[in-house]
């Protein structure tokens, strides 16, 4: 037997979409949508996301041959860990400070130009750092020698795509603070408690990428 509901009043309090597994329907459906269902479902509303970029400056890669940099961020749906499935994507744009203010104007959206911006995108629980938490980090590798004293800035986003085919894009409201590879090796440099806790080859790349740090 199959039924017939909207999505309002009860199992969605406000404006906010609901997701659906089970069934014979699985997604996130907008208010007011039409469904018929045929199967037991289960209903969440999605009331609150959001998403913050890491206030803890970055890490880096200590690796002569393929030096990077990342960046971290946290989301929270509905106030606890995230929602794992193909309709929630989670990421980080990247990009160097230059760029973010001849190019974003200071207001850092993800893109798909290379040339502008790494914008790196996640769906799977175990690509989180710490699932539980929202945990997760992200980079850029293989930087060039006239990257290594250059400075960079990320932000964080989550982008919702409905079952209509429509999509909606979260970013948090704060970018992270700018780290270069050079300085934050420096750091690395004058933090003995650190350093020596390294493998040679690490604290050897960390010593190499601080000599380029003014």
């Amino acid at each position: 037997m199959y039924s017939t509901f909207i999505l309002e009043g009860i199992y969605n309090n406000s404006s906010e979409p609901v997701t659906i597994v089970g069934g014979n329907l699985t997604g996130v459906y907008n208010n007011g949508t039409e469904l018929t269902i045929n199967d037991d479902l289960s209903l969440t509303a999605i009331k609150s996301v959001s998403v913050l970029t890491g206030t803890r400056g970055a890490s880096v890669r200590l690796d002569k041959s393929a030096p990077g940099i990342a960046f971290e961020a946290n989301a929270v749906v509905n106030g606890s860990k995230p929602i794992f499935s193909d309709a929630f994507t989670y990421g980080l744009v990247i990009a160097p400070e230059d760029i973010y203010w001849s190019e974003f104007s200071g207001d850092l959206v993800p893109t798909d130009d290379r040339t502008k911006a790494a914008t790196i995108r996640i769906q799977d629980e175990e690509d989180f750092f710490d699932e539980d938490e929202g945990l997760y980090k992200a980079g850029i590798m293989n930087l060039k020698q006239f990257n290594y004293t250059r400075n960079f800035v990320a932000r964080a986003f989550v982008e919702i795509g409905y079952a209509d085919g429509s999509t909606a894009q979260v970013l948090s409201d704060q970018d992270s603070a700018t780290r270069s590879l050079s300085g934050v090796s420096y750091t690395i440099t004058q933090t003995p408690d650190y350093y020596n806790t390294l493998p040679s080859d690490q604290q050897e790349a960390a010593t190499y990428f601080a000599s380029f740090y003014n």
